[in-house]
């Protein structure tokens, strides 16, 4: 599939404009993990977190524990992306946590606790299918660290009716 150049500058055009509100949305100053033990995600980040799982993994049979401990290695494979990476996801932390920046790129107006998996699922639909390639990556990236954290746990493998690998005699 080739690009033509009018959908070359039309995705320039957007990408500069939405690279331009979130400079703008993004706090400067980034809050510091807690002491419990995380490594990268922060508070806020749990929370927006929380609501993706709440949604991504509905379905799946996961209960709150399986969402903790999600969000644990989460924060966990964080520690092995590229540091390019990684700013990228802080980057997009940073956006959702931000009233304007949660308005703008997800239409919620909501805090992030009082927003339903169903709207949440309606977000990352349109993440997924949208025309600029920032929220595709958004939605694939989440979507990745999302499903290999949490069938990165054997004890998740049930839920899918996988019974682990064959043992070795």
């Amino acid at each position: 599939m080739s690009i033509s150049r009018r959908q070359l500058i039309k995705g320039a055009v957007y990408g500069g404009l939405g690279l331009a509100v979130g400079t703008l949305l993004i706090p400067q100053d980034h809050p510091s993990t807690d002491d419990e033990g995380w490594h990268f995600l922060t508070a806020e980040d749990r929370l927006v977190l929380h609501t993706v799982l709440l949604a991504m993994l509905s379905g799946t049979g996961a209960d709150e524990e399986a969402i903790e401990q999600t969000l644990r290695r989460m924060d966990l494979a964080t520690l092995y992306l590229t540091p390019g990476t990684r700013r990228e996801l802080r980057q997009l932390f940073d956006l959702l946590a931000n009233r304007w920046g949660r308005l703008l790129f997800t239409g919620l107006w909501s805090q992030w606790s009082q927003v339903s998996p169903v709207d949440m699922s309606r977000v990352l639909e349109r993440w997924r299918n949208s025309a600029l390639d920032l929220l595709q990556v958004a939605y694939q990236g989440l979507h990745e660290l999302v499903f290999a954290s949490f069938y990165a746990a054997p004890e998740n493998w049930r839920l899918t009716g996988y019974p682990g690998p064959p043992e070795l005699e």
